[in-house]
């Protein structure tokens, strides 16, 4: 048994060396980032079985190369420094990755980015390269500065928790533009704000306008409605996700290749979707979700067929070779762990419950009469949704008692259904935006329809009763447990997946969302 084990996710990492990569690098920026012995675990258990095999020992070195590397690189290129409660003043040079308002204790100004160098009162360089937030009220009388450059400013610096900084700057300290630098940030805030304000303009009713504006620019500032999803496991729809670009892909499909060749309509998706993803910006979902349908769209035009696991480690290693400080957001690791549970867990899981709803040949369902064959089509969807679910909670519900101490149970059934109601909404903001660039009328009817519908959509949270949030709640996950329990959770879904391919010689990797 252990043999066959060994050679089961030797063969594994044969088939999809990018995501053993990707983890070997994820694991050493954690041994720069935060060492624990529980690290330990996944770098033997993934690693151990490709010393068995000759073939296999350069990849193992390739994958160790890799760690070591992105252990160096980390350690080498940050900085963090051990301040005082009261923090510590000097001067920064500053980067800025993104702008947004918040209305919170009132409407202010939110930067996020990067400090290149702190620089404290005794000359000395304390911290490099390290995430800050700053904020400042909104005035009228004041102008904020623009996010369209890198800075030099004097402040003081103050630690939040787990290596975040917030960065206090006078009102009326001077900003610093540093020379040839640029950012986007501003840009794209203004870009966000046009499509938001046209969006409220044309939804009636404030919640589906908010909700349907937060939806295309990925920017929500409704405490209440975060609430109100929160309280049923749903805040995975308030970030763009895979979930988001393979609506929008798969609609922006079927619309170009009514109109043009498969080719040339590809290439324009290509086009269309990067132009959303520099939109949007660089979150770590986000850019994990455009590189991997990117991936995917390269492989229809080169008549390739792609690697879902594959396309899910490239993607993780860009994300981290560009930022690795990205695996300690907590959207890096929950998008990154649903994927992996869909491409890995779900087929496994979707056959474990066909014990309970038998999966009927072809041969059946065309000798059933018409009731029975929708009544079956039904059915596989609850069971495909139901396996859905099972396998992204089977790695997403340990890391929500980690973050959260809680886990909402009625989450298990809102996904079952929500998702795709939430879908249909997207449809059809995607046609009211594209009918009305030819013709308003069209626009403004399929806005009206989608004002009525998304209204509908919110009732089943904003007007769900309090009796049912029936909520779970532990508060033991330690993080060490939680690595060790996610590697053997893994471990189980590689070899269940290699047996399911030995026995059946045709295995296909599902759409990743």
């Amino acid at each position: 048994m252990i043999t066959v084990s060994i050679h089961s996710v030797a063969c594994f990492w044969r088939r999809y060396p990018a995501l053993l990569y990707a983890i070997n690098c994820l694991l050493g920026i954690a041994f720069a980032l935060n060492y624990s012995y529980a690290l330990f675990v996944p770098l033997l258990l993934f690693s151990f079985p490709l010393l068995f095999f000759s073939q296999d020992r350069i990849r193992l070195l390739l994958a160790l190369g890799v760690l070591l590397g992105a252990y160096l690189s980390t350690a080498a290129v940050y900085t963090f420094p051990h301040l005082p409660d009261e923090g510590e003043e000097g001067t920064a040079l500053i980067e800025i990755t993104s702008l947004s308002q918040a209305t919170h204790f009132g409407k202010r100004w939110v930067y996020k980015g990067n400090i290149l160098s702190f620089v404290n009162a005794a000359n000395q360089e304390i911290a490099r390269n390290i995430p800050f937030t700053f904020s400042m009220p909104v005035k009228d009388s004041v102008k904020h500065p623009p996010a369209n450059s890198a800075y030099q400013v004097f402040g003081k610096l103050k630690e939040k928790n787990n290596h975040k900084y917030t960065l206090s700057v006078k009102q009326e300290a001077p900003w610093y533009p540093v020379s040839g630098s640029w950012s986007l940030a501003e840009q794209r805030f203004h870009a966000k704000q046009y499509v938001s304000q046209y969006i409220l303009s044309h939804i009636q009713g404030s919640q589906p306008a908010t909700f349907l504006a937060g939806i295309a620019t990925g920017d929500f500032d409704d405490r209440l409605m975060a609430f109100e999803f929160s309280r049923f496991g749903l805040q995975h729809i308030m970030a763009i996700s895979g979930f988001h670009f393979a609506i929008i892909a798969g609609i922006l499909s079927v619309i170009l290749r009514c109109v043009i060749g498969q080719r040339i309509a590809t290439v324009l998706l290509i086009f269309l979707l990067s132009s959303y993803f520099v939109f949007l910006g660089c979150g770590p979902s986000i850019m994990r979700a455009w590189i991997t349908i990117t991936i995917a769209l390269c492989g229809l035009l080169l008549e390739k067929r792609g690697s879902g696991l594959n396309s899910l480690g490239v993607a993780m290693l860009l994300i981290l070779m560009i930022n690795p400080l990205q695996c300690w957001n907590i959207g890096f690791q929950f998008s990154f762990l649903a994927t992996a549970a869909i491409l890995l867990l779900f087929p496994s899981c979707d056959i474990l419950l066909q014990q309970l709803f038998e999966k009927r040949p072809l041969s059946q369902m065309v000798k059933m009469n018409v009731w029975n064959q929708h009544a079956y089509c039904v059915l596989v969807f609850f069971r495909q949704g139901l396996a859905l679910t099972l396998a992204v909670n089977l790695l997403t519900m340990p890391l929500m008692f980690f973050y959260f101490q809680k886990f909402p149970v009625m989450s298990l059934l809102y996904n079952l259904f929500f998702p795709f109601l939430v879908s249909i909404a997207m449809l059809l903001l995607i046609l009211g935006l594209l009918g009305g660039l030819f013709l308003s009328v069209v626009g403004d009817f399929f806005h009206a329809i989608n004002s009525v519908y998304t209204q509908w959509v919110l009732n089943f949270t904003y007007y769900a009763p309090a009796s049912l949030d029936f909520v779970w709640r532990y508060a033991g996950f330690s993080h060490e447990f939680l690595v060790v329990y996610l590697t053997l959770v893994v471990l189980l879904g590689i070899w269940v997946k290699q047996r399911l391919e030995q026995e059946q010689d045709v295995f296909q990797d599902y759409a990743f969302i």
